[in-house]
């Protein structure tokens, strides 16, 4: 009988704590949204900001591409998104053929990690998904 009781209570504790797992998993993957000129405040945070790209560039010398919420890339509220050169190709399969033109003076939405680096605040994206147009048209000028 005691071996009994044993198992059930260890098979009733393996439930709980793979269920507890789960809901811990889910909630760390959970991102905030925020302004994209108040992304500063949550690096190391996962988040969702939407913006428009007012100015982007492909960087040969790092090999990534750049879109940037602000069109002086070194404002103080810039936010750069980073795609890596080696991101290019799950781009083009997910139908982006030019990086660049197809998000410059678009609004977008993307989800990830906000970092600093070399004083500017950036978010990496290697996965297509993590960034999605909101208008397809350009952005009326400001």
């Amino acid at each position: 009988m005691n071996r009994r009781m044993f198992a059930i209570l260890g098979a009733t504790v393996s439930i709980w704590l793979a269920g507890a797992s789960t809901v811990l998993a889910q909630k760390a993957e959970e991102a905030v949204k925020v302004a994209a000129d108040k992304a500063i405040d949550h690096v190391g945070e996962t988040v969702v900001i939407e913006f428009t790209v007012h100015s982007g560039k492909k960087a040969d010398t790092s090999e990534r591409y750049y879109l940037d919420s602000e069109k002086d890339y070194k404002s103080a509220t810039n936010v750069a998104v980073v795609i890596p050169f080696e991101a290019a190709e799950a781009f083009e399969k997910a139908g982006v053929k030019d990086i660049l033109a197809h998000f410059l003076e678009k609004k977008v939405r993307v989800t990830g990690k906000v970092t600093r680096s070399s004083d500017q605040t950036r978010i990496f994206v290697t996965d297509p998904k993590k960034i999605e147009l909101i208008t397809a048209e350009p952005a009326a000028a400001k």
